[in-house]
């Protein structure tokens, strides 16, 4: 059906009477905007059932300081009729709405579906899967998909090719996205609110930055910087604050391995300890600095403060703890790909590896892993355009395998798509 223009009939529940809009949003078509009204009382608290049914499944919380309650219906399937109602505390009383439906739009050309094998679906960990259209000519798009591998929510912008990385800010109100930068000078940064109607842009402030950043607990982020004096390859860490695009460099990655060639790739924020964790592809290590710019440690490579790894390139990598690492080591070109999971021994200062992971393809650029909370291992190989998920021992529970020319990003499963997910030293997305 077509967007709602204007108000429905009021609907009643008890002492309640609903008056309720929706519609579609104009760039994403999975996207419905609720916005409604109560006849009388005080709305303490709020939320939407949503789903294909009447049975609903799906809830959207409502944000009572949001003018007309507006709130956001996400994660619905392209040209799929959904059915929802509002759920309302008034003066301390329940109230709901009448069922109402609304009428997702189609799926853009741009986005290709990947051959999905379902090796073992039982064990499958579902979720929404976080990730892009990763390449240069590529102006995206940013994708999420549901458990069933249906793109559910997507944005592309005239004004960002290459995108490489996404994430969800703090509030779980916008979604952050970057392309990898690969020139000095060619950084651009996004802000889209999740129906993709507003889009702020950083380039010219965040010009030398490159490949990824990660969103602190304050709302600044943590950047990848081409190295402002010297226009090195990726050599430094900075703070960037999107209140006054203020950008404020903190530590040069030379100062960890001592190499004058570098080329940072990865980067995640700790809010428990207040420290950045980045990878630099060209060392072969992960380093660890504060905040403040202080350097932690160096894990692997030849200035390693650890004994016990030996592992050639990596991107992308999951903290479960301080301690409890997931490594994705891209290996030599046309080699191994090769995940482990290891453990840290900071008193002894060695490392001991618990896991790993070998059947992938070859990948010399990109990659991602997540340990998802049933046990299972997500493992991104990018630069192909491959994705698995594998059991605790190894099997195969899903391959997804795009067509050549559709490399992927960096990604992400998280359980909700209106909360941030961490990956900060824990499991639960």
């Amino acid at each position: 059906m077509p967007p709602a223009t204007t108000p429905a009939p009021p609907s009643a529940s008890g002492d309640c009477t609903f008056t309720i809009t929706d519609e579609l949003s104009e760039r994403i078509a999975t996207v419905a905007a609720v916005e409604w009204s109560i006849d009388a009382g005080d709305v303490t608290a709020a939320h939407v059932e949503f789903g294909v049914d009447s049975n609903y499944g799906l809830l959207a919380p409502v944000d009572l300081e949001e003018p007309n309650y507006r709130t956001l219906l996400l994660g619905m399937k392209p040209e799929h009729t959904y059915h929802y109602r509002l759920v309302a505390t008034v003066d301390g009383q329940p109230c709901t709405s009448e069922d109402r439906t609304v009428t997702t739009g189609p799926l853009p050309s741009a986005l290709v579906k990947p051959k999905v094998t379902n090796a073992a679906p039982e064990k499958h960990y579902g979720g929404y899967m976080y990730s892009t259209k990763w390449g240069t000519g590529n102006d995206g798009p940013a994708w999420i998909m549901d458990k069933d591998n249906d793109y559910v929510w997507w944005y592309v912008s005239p004004m960002i090719d290459d995108v490489f990385r996404t994430r969800m800010s703090m509030d779980g109100k916008h979604l952050w996205m970057r392309n990898t930068g690969q020139t000095a000078g060619s950084g651009a940064l996004l802000r889209i609110t999740m129906d993709g109607l507003q889009e702020e842009r950083w380039q010219e402030e965040v010009a030398l930055s490159t490949h990824d950043f990660a969103v602190m607990a304050d709302g600044r982020l943590g950047l990848i910087l081409w190295d402002s004096a010297a226009q090195s390859r990726c050599a430094e860490i900075a703070i960037f604050d999107p209140k006054d695009s203020s950008l404020t460099p903190i530590f040069n990655a030379r100062d960890a391995h001592g190499s004058s060639t570098c080329h940072v790739n990865n980067i995640h924020y700790y809010a428990e300890d207040d420290t950045f964790t980045f990878s630099d592809y060209e060392s072969d290590c992960y380093v660890k600095i504060t905040t403040a710019g202080e350097l932690v440690w160096v894990l692997n490579g030849p200035a390693s403060d650890f004994t016990g790894t030996s592992w050639l390139r990596q991107h992308g990598s999951h903290f479960l703890s301080e301690t409890h690492l997931m490594v994705f080591s891209n290996g030599e070109f046309g080699g191994a790909t090769n995940v482990y999971e290891l453990e840290l021994d900071l008193s002894a200062m060695t490392v001991e590896t618990l896991w790993s992971y070998e059947a992938g393809p070859s990948t010399p650029f990109g990659g991602d892993v997540q340990r998802l909370p049933n046990g299972n291992t997500l493992i991104a190989y990018s630069s192909v355009g491959e994705i698995h998920e594998v059991d605790p021992e190894g099997q195969l529970v899903q391959k997804l395998v795009w067509p050549e020319g559709n490399p992927v990003g960096y990604t992400t499963v998280q359980n909700s798509m209106y909360t941030a997910s961490p990956r900060i030293y824990r499991v639960d997305p």
